[in-house]
């Protein structure tokens, strides 16, 4: 599950859903991608996978990171600049 969310980073952010019927992404909340960076971590901790770790998830997590410096989608949810 955590590969396929990595796969569509947008932005600093991870899609909530996708769409039953397109099946589309939709980013529809800033706290999802930091709780998917939390649970990258504890997978990467219990499972010991380096090599998912390092070509997908912590990519992805970079990503994010990125992202949230520049800012996200939503800018009044990025804090103080």
């Amino acid at each position: 599950m955590l590969t396929v969310f990595a796969n569509y980073v947008s932005e600093g952010m991870i899609p909530n859903r996708f769409d039953d019927y397109t099946n589309e992404p939709h980013y529809n909340t800033v706290d999802a991608s930091l709780w998917f960076i939390h649970a990258v971590f504890e997978y990467f901790k219990l499972s010991g996978d380096n090599a998912t770790f390092e070509k997908i998830l912590r990519p992805a997590c970079r990503a994010i990171i990125d992202g949230y410096r520049k800012g996200t989608r939503f800018p009044h949810c990025d804090g103080p600049r």
